[in-house]
């Protein structure tokens, strides 16, 4: 592998960082061409935020003792920004366009908890940012542990 990127794919990192997509599709049909599917896959790679310590960071900082986290879960998160992640598994991620689904299956000590073993979770990005996300365990919660778990694993398997 080359340490030097094609003019290529520099091209779609600055795109996937600083431009919304709809902004790119506006611009190619006004020149008449549509985008070809190697463009927007390497435009969506570019877009998915990269930073686990960031994402780490925003997840501790939305955390309020009235989320649907328990208080024995926070503690970890404050002393080394570590979310209680690890015994969470993710079946059938899928990204479209920037939507990322998945689902997340619970620990057992979790589902006795919420009463389900599988998690739904929903992830929208735009210029390497996390927009919205929906959890339909904890809905009104943007940054719960399902969440992090799935961006977590898209960032490992792109």
């Amino acid at each position: 592998m080359s340490l030097v990127r094609s003019l290529f794919e520099q091209a779609a990192n600055v795109v996937g960082r600083q431009l919304p997509y709809e902004a790119v599709e506006v611009c190619a049909q006004q020149r008449g061409k549509g985008l070809t599917d190697e463009v927007q896959l390497a435009v969506m790679k570019a877009s998915f935020p990269d930073d686990k310590e960031l994402i780490r960071h925003y997840a501790y900082l939305s955390r309020k003792k009235s989320d649907h986290q328990c208080v024995a879960d926070l503690k970890p998160v404050q002393e080394g920004h570590q979310l209680p992640t690890e015994q969470l598994l993710v079946k059938k991620p899928r990204q479209i366009g920037f939507t990322l689904t998945g689902t997340v299956v619970d620990t057992i000590e979790q589902r006795l908890e919420n009463g389900r073993s599988q998690v739904q979770v929903v992830v929208f990005v735009d210029r390497r940012r996390i927009t919205s996300t929906l959890c339909s365990v904890h809905p009104d919660s943007s940054w719960c542990q399902h969440v992090v778990k799935l961006i977590f694993y898209r960032m490992d398997y792109p």
